[in-house]
């Protein structure tokens, strides 16, 4: 049985339009999938962070990192659940003010 053209809509595109917005947002400019090692920059660009905010989160060992040389590296994944503890957290201190009140 051969694929047919069903003129699907996703997300209000057809499918071809939904197929080359996922090409632009899973591939970047080098055609590489969505990295799993991202470069000082692309961290900064991830989290919407400044350069020197970041770099004071790894002196003080709040982020995880990893250096080889002078080269600083993150992983997407590392730094995904490192946001969504740090999410927890908020939500945990909001909690406790709340009890004290």
């Amino acid at each position: 049985m051969g694929v047919q053209n069903t003129n699907i809509i996703l997300q209000g595109m057809d499918y071809e339009t939904f197929v080359e917005q996922l090409k632009k947002d899973l591939f970047n400019d080098n055609g590489f999938v969505f990295n799993r090692i991202l470069t000082f920059q692309q961290t900064m660009e991830f989290l919407g962070f400044s350069r020197a905010y970041l770099y004071r989160l790894i002196r003080k060992g709040e982020i995880p990192f990893k250096q080889r040389g002078s080269k600083k590296f993150f992983l997407r994944e590392e730094l995904e659940e490192w946001i969504a503890i740090g999410d927890s957290l908020q939500e945990h201190n909001v909690e406790s003010l709340n009890d004290e009140f």
